[in-house]
């Protein structure tokens, strides 16, 4: 029942991020409650350093804050305190590699059918078919259709990334025991392309032309051999046909390119510009305390929202907030995890299929986080802690007894 209770929820969190609270916290309270009675299982020790400085780290930031009188002190503590630690007792609770692989098949599976349900919802606006523009309206999805390009809001879109980085990286690490057919992770793909290009979210454009330098960072540093390299070139080759063919016929390139271009121009585009004041506002309160920062809930003199602590520059934000030291500790832990995660590809030369495409979309997602605080959400976290779980339980059933610390 326990397993049963994951999939399911894990597959509405893919589908309905941040949406449907009540329902979702009702199958998360009953997960909680199944898995209880299970046996706990060990964590690997540099997993729960890193925990621990973590958890530090935040309390520090929040009593600081709180003394400062930052209006948004507590704003974090589900975020920064009690999602993660839900997160290590599910990692207490996990110990098998069969669970694993089938998450993974919810994730693929799951994530074509969230790619097809968004298509079919946007292209509606063609068919005009009324239970779908109502149903569209319930959920919150958003389109907008203007000369030579497409944009669009839908909460499961922040996911498109993570998607294609992930399916891609599946196609160079094939795998029997996973048992999915590579057609399977080609379409996911190439929906993942299709839905990132119609977005006209210009970060998620730059952050797919990272895509073959992040492929060769992970293999480099996992030292696979050189047949991948071709596999990449080839994918490479396909893949840029398949976006060309797009622009070319179905989009209009040169607004596209229009669009992409105002990335780049900080101060005439509106939402560049928006960010840029902000960047400007952050700054300055990290130079006035760069190393302790502000605290946790503090409110720039540059306010964007009805919430005067939040900001879509999140590392700005943890700069001014947290400061260096703070910073640090955030950022060497997650390196840690995906260092240690191609480092155990690397030493024993087993599970690239399990490590690899979790950490290639954790670091799309990192990439996005630049701007949009995607990863300060419950429904989000998971993309963090997955490489996580999957890596204490390879540590804990390696064969070869190979330790880390």
């Amino acid at each position: 029942m326990t397993q049963t209770l994951l999939y399911i929820f894990f597959f509405f969190v893919l589908l309905l991020p941040t949406q449907y609270q009540n329902i979702r916290g009702i199958l998360l309270l009953l997960l909680c409650i199944s898995a209880i009675p299970k046996k706990n299982y060990p964590i690997n020790k540099g997993i729960l350093l890193c925990f621990f400085f973590n958890v530090f780290i935040t309390l520090l930031g929040i009593t600081y804050g709180k003394i400062k009188g930052n209006p948004g002190a507590f704003s974090t503590i589900t975020v920064d305190l009690l999602w993660p630690s839900l997160y290590i007792f599910f990692m207490l609770k996990c110990a098998s590699l069969d669970v694993i692989y089938k998450l993974i098949k919810v994730l693929i599976y799951g994530g074509i059918f969230v790619l097809i349900f968004n298509l079919i919802l946007l292209t509606n606006h063609f068919w005009g078919i009324e239970i779908i523009h109502k149903l569209s309206n319930d959920l919150g999805y958003k389109f907008g259709f203007y000369d030579g390009f497409v944009e669009y809001f839908t909460p499961s879109l922040d996911f498109f990334s993570y998607f294609l980085f992930f399916s891609i990286t599946s196609l160079l690490t094939p795998s029997k025991r996973l048992g999915v057919k590579n057609i399977y992770l080609i379409i996911m793909a190439i929906l993942s392309i299709v839905m990132i290009l119609l977005s006209g979210r210009r970060m998620m454009w730059l952050t797919t032309l990272s895509l073959p330098f992040i492929l060769f960072y992970i293999f480099k540093r996992a030292n696979i051999g050189s047949d991948l390299l071709h596999k990449m070139v080839k994918v490479s080759i396909i893949f840029t046909f398949i976006i060309g063919i797009f622009l070319i016929y179905i989009l209009d390139f040169d607004s596209i390119l229009d669009q992409f271009i105002t990335s780049f121009e900080f101060y005439d585009d509106p939402s560049n510009l928006e960010r840029t004041l902000q960047a400007q506002s952050l700054w300055n309160d990290f130079i006035k305390s760069p190393i302790i920062g502000q605290g946790i809930g503090w409110a720039s003199s540059y306010v964007r929202s009805e919430k005067p602590w939040e900001y879509e520059l999140s590392y700005n934000y943890m700069l001014a907030s947290l400061g260096l030291l703070g910073s640090a500790v955030r950022f060497f832990s997650t390196l840690w995890v995906i260092e240690k995660c191609l480092s155990f590809v690397k030493k024993t030369n087993k599970y690239k299929e399990l490590l690899l495409p979790p950490i290639s979309g954790l670091l799309s997602m990192l990439i996005n986080y630049a701007s949009n605080p995607y990863l300060s959400k419950f429904d989000f976290l998971w993309i963090l802690f997955f490489p996580i779980i999957i890596l204490n339980i390879l540590l804990k059933t390696n064969k070869n007894n190979i330790d880390f610390r």
